[in-house]
């Protein structure tokens, strides 16, 4: 099957739910998100509370379940260490789907890490049962730091230049707090830090076993598989940069039923259960245009060159400061950036287009919601 970069664009969009009639939201619910299944980044301008917005969640709700612990959401600290929104009922799914398949794969993900830790997946449950004892209590996450300096082993820890302390290498310490059963809570800077209620820590996290299989847990909950339902066709190259790990590693999570297309010119792969999905794929109001914060997951999809050309990428995503994407079916049609002057938000649009009057009027209207979610009026779309 060959299908063109449009289509796939198109399948993506649909398949996370970008595509939701504003007449549909009333009637979504959030625990029904299908990008749930890898996870919600969050990050700064509320980009959790944006996701959610922008796929069909009422301001009420999105506003409810993100701005503080909630029974339907989770925030925990999840793929590549960044904070993500999960289901709560998901979160032992999920903790094993995160598990480190190697040696090797434990080392990649922890970055700097493994220059000064000599086994890493050892590293990684020392850790997490290190952070399940250190949050017998909430605590901000200096304080947290604080107490895991007093019991990790050296190599475990960095002497920091910029804090001007020993503290706990922080990667690791992202990648192993949910494995210790932590959670954050939505809304703090730094964050505060709990144990998951209910949680169990698992036999890896208290040193009396391996890590989990994530190969094991129901198929909806493994990584590669979500990636191509949400993300595919797609490539283990893509999947690795992903993960931040190799692409050996990544090819050892590869569904073994995944069917080979032709993306555009390139061998990619899809589920075969969404093969069909993906071949008719067809825009539903190709001028409706969303602002998607710049931790959408629909930009984390690393075939970038598909999404646009390598002219904007810099512009996309720079190492600091990330703006978002106006998009509409898909196509990206500009960035936008949130400028706050007291209670009033406006929003400083930069169109790579000449937009039409339908893309400004649902542009305005998809920012009055992001106005009204951050408890703000809209004071309009202005130019950069």
């Amino acid at each position: 099957m060959h299908v063109n970069r449009e289509q796939v664009l198109r399948y993506r969009w649909q398949r996370q739910q970008l595509d939701t009639p504003e007449t549909d939201t009333a009637a979504r619910s959030v625990d029904s998100l299908a990008v749930l299944d890898l996870g919600i980044q969050h990050g700064q301008g509320n980009a959790g509370r944006v996701a959610l917005l922008n796929r069909g969640i009422s301001v009420c709700d999105a506003v409810e379940v993100t701005d503080d612990f909630s029974d339907p959401l989770a925030l925990v600290w999840g793929i590549r260490g960044g904070p993500h929104f999960y289901r709560r009922a998901d979160l032992a799914e999920v903790e094993q789907a995160l598990c480190p398949v190697s040696e090797r794969d434990a080392e990649r993900r922890s970055a700097g890490a493994a220059k000064k830790v000599q086994q890493m997946l050892t590293g990684w449950a020392d850790m997490a049962a290190a952070m399940w004892t250190a949050c017998a209590d909430p605590a901000g996450k200096g304080v947290v730091s604080g107490r895991l300096h007093q019991v990790l082993r050296d190599e475990l820890q960095v002497d920091c230049r910029p804090c001007g302390v020993v503290h706990p290498h922080e990667q690791l310490f992202r990648l192993s707090a949910l494995h210790g059963g932590i959670e954050l809570e939505p809304g703090t800077n730094p964050p505060v830090l709990r144990r998951i209620p209910g949680w169990t820590p698992t036999p890896w996290a208290t040193g009396s076993g391996s890590a989990g299989d994530p190969a094991a847990v129901p198929p909806r909950y493994q990584i590669a598989r979500a990636y191509l339902r949400l993300l595919g066709p797609a490539t283990p190259k893509d999947l690795s940069g992903y993960l931040d790990t190799t692409v050996t590693e990544a090819k050892t999570l590869w569904p073994s039923d995944a069917i080979e297309v032709d993306r555009a010119g390139e061998k990619a792969w899809i589920l075969p259960e969404d093969a069909d999905t993906l071949a008719q794929a067809q825009p539903a109001d190709p001028e409706r245009v969303l602002l998607l914060n710049g931790f959408d997951l629909f930009l984390a999809a690393k075939d970038r060159h598909l999404l646009a050309d390598a002219s904007r990428h810099k512009e996309l995503w720079p190492v600091l400061g990330r703006p978002g994407a106006l998009v509409a079916e898909g196509e990206l049609l500009g960035t936008w950036r949130p400028k706050s002057s007291g209670k009033k938000l406006s929003i400083r649009a930069d169109w790579w287009i000449r937009p039409t009057a339908q893309n400004l009027a649902t542009a305005e209207a998809a920012a009055e919601r992001l106005a009204e979610a951050g408890g703000q009026q809209f004071a309009g779309l202005v130019a950069p």
